[in-house]
């Protein structure tokens, strides 16, 4: 008997996502664990090296989906559609349109939050490795767009708020 093809698809995914969003914090913890203070930094910078790579996978698979990435709105659709994609469908919220060429990302649920306070995480770092993953997303899908943060769960508020907009022009 085939198990795995009675397994729903959407439960899959589930199951799927929570292993694979546990694991930086299994790892994490282990580092840290056995690498001791003197090689925090150290690993502080090699996990924002991931996910920054996890932020820059955005665009390819953007592009492989054909997403549209053209206007603030359409960058803020096409991250937090894909971040559920990649994240799993404990990241739960909302994108609106914001005033002119901008838009907002609404996060009522996240694994990362979630699993920081498993894990017993630096809340502190967790925000910093979200914010290497928002960054570089939002900057794979158009470089033209920043994302701004202006509420974190990590920190305490009961939502993330994020506020895609155009660069500033340097």
């Amino acid at each position: 008997m085939d198990y795995l093809k009675e397994i729903p698809a959407g439960k899959r995914w589930a199951i799927a996502t929570r292993a694979a969003t546990a694991f930086p914090f299994a790892y994490d913890k282990a580092f840290r664990e056995l690498a001791g203070d003197e090689m925090s930094g150290a690993i502080d910078r090699i996990e924002r090296r991931i996910w920054k790579e996890a932020g820059e996978e955005q665009a390819v698979i953007a592009r492989e989906l054909g997403c549209p990435r053209n206007n603030a709105a359409n960058v803020a659709y096409t991250f937090s559609t894909l971040s559920t994609v990649i994240l799993g469908p404990d990241l739960q919220g909302y994108v609106g349109e914001g005033e002119g060429d901008t838009a907002r990302v609404i996060t009522t649920s996240c694994p990362m939050e979630k699993n920081g306070r498993i894990f017993q995480a630096d809340m502190g770092r967790v925000c910093k490795d979200c914010y290497t993953y928002t960054s570089a997303a939002v900057k794979s899908l158009n470089p033209a767009y920043r994302i701004r943060h202006e509420k974190t769960m990590c920190t305490g508020d009961s939502t993330c708020e994020m506020c895609i907009e155009p660069r500033e022009p340097r």
